[in-house]
């Protein structure tokens, strides 16, 4: 295997299909990044299926069963994710995080993957040992010479590869679902984690890893809660920058078009209703796939829902102004006259969440 030399942002930006685009910034690297759509997938209106014995947070599974992401497979009677760490520093920076993330997912599932629990998931570092969580950490990577990494060979193909993103602050991002390409590619699942990261960012993404999308990118999130766009914090700034380039661009594409949002490094893609940018299969163009929203209540205590304050929020919303915020709750949906509230932060899964994971991953 051909060794290659690369510093960390360098692995981010070939390893990220984002990356093609040079006005992209890993500092606005989308929360949750989908996988390319096949040729099943061309229409994306086409997409629109519910299957009402499913409840649950929204997705970007197929219920087709087609393209894009996919479940993670059951390995025996359990849905095993490996997960490996690019380079020994990246492990000593985020592990002790990691282990805390799935500590809460399992305390929220009711323990370990069981019949009793009721659901498969295992989340577990890829070792030397003969079985899980025996033997010595196995690095994605192996050092062959000073900053020389190889893809470490005695891994499978289906392994969350973990990496710190120093450019990306306090946020993190991951892939959803399970992603494979024929031939099978390595790396092709991922996770970067910002050095100011904690383990509240990484339960959200092991969340997305799942192939949970955020609550409120779906298509009936109108009825609950009210999304400002002009009101993001990157807004002005991007609008602008997105008129000098594109005069005439309409706000509304701008706003409601996630691959436009994603186009001009705007924020907004990570609120866009129904759809979520993402790339084509085999090309560098992007286009809209469907977010799944299934026949189930709206959760706004989800560990996917942004809250209010989120990093989002200008410094008016954070200082209480709700008017000045991009995202609050109604606090009533039934009568959006007696006006709007702020949406909190969840600190963990919230029992929607843990119905989707049980109803997806059922033991």
């Amino acid at each position: 295997m051909k060794a290659f030399k690369l510093l960390l942002t360098v692995v981010i930006a070939i390893t990220l299909a984002f990356a093609s685009d040079p006005n992209f910034n890993l500092t606005r690297l989308p929360c949750g990044f989908p996988h390319p759509l096949n040729e099943h997938n061309l229409n994306v209106l086409a997409q629109l299926e519910t299957n009402e014995g499913i409840f649950g947070s929204a997705t970007v599974f197929k219920l087709n069963g087609r393209g894009g992401s996919v479940k993670w497979p059951k390995v025996g009677d359990k849905v095993l994710i490996p997960y490996c760490y690019y380079r020994q520093s990246d492990r000593d920076k985020i592990h002790s995080a990691m282990q805390d993330s799935i500590r809460v997912w399992d305390t929220a599932l009711g323990g370990s993957a069981s019949q009793s629990t009721g659901h498969r998931i295992v989340f577990y570092e890829t070792t030397d040992g003969p079985d899980l969580h025996q033997g010595n950490p196995r690095l994605c990577t192996i050092e062959v010479s000073p900053d020389v990494y190889d893809w470490n060979s005695n891994l499978v193909y289906d392994v969350l590869m973990i990496s710190q993103a120093p450019t990306m602050g306090g946020s993190a991002g991951a892939t959803l679902g399970l992603h494979r390409q024929n031939p099978p590619e390595r790396g092709l699942n991922k996770m970067f984690v910002g050095p100011m990261a904690g383990s509240l960012s990484i339960t959200h993404e092991l969340g997305h890893v799942l192939g949970m999308v955020h609550e409120h990118q779906r298509a009936d999130r109108d009825e609950y809660v009210k999304y400002q766009c002009h009101q993001m914090a990157d807004f002005a700034v991007r609008w602008a920058d997105a008129l000098v380039r594109t005069p005439n661009l309409g706000i509304r594409d701008f706003c409601e078009d996630g691959v436009v949002a994603r186009f001009y490094n705007f924020r907004g893609v990570d609120y866009t209703k129904g759809t979520y940018a993402t790339t084509k299969e085999n090309s560098e163009d992007f286009e809209n796939a469907l977010v799944f929203s299934e026949n189930s209540a709206y959760d706004l205590r989800s560990m996917m829902h942004y809250s209010t304050d989120s990093g989002d929020a200008k410094p008016q919303c954070q200082l209480g102004d709700l008017s000045q915020c991009q995202l609050v709750k109604y606090k009533d949906p039934n009568n959006k006259q007696l006006g709007v509230e702020k949406i909190t932060k969840a600190y963990v899964p919230s029992p929607g969440d843990v119905s989707w994971v049980k109803r997806t991953y059922p033991w």
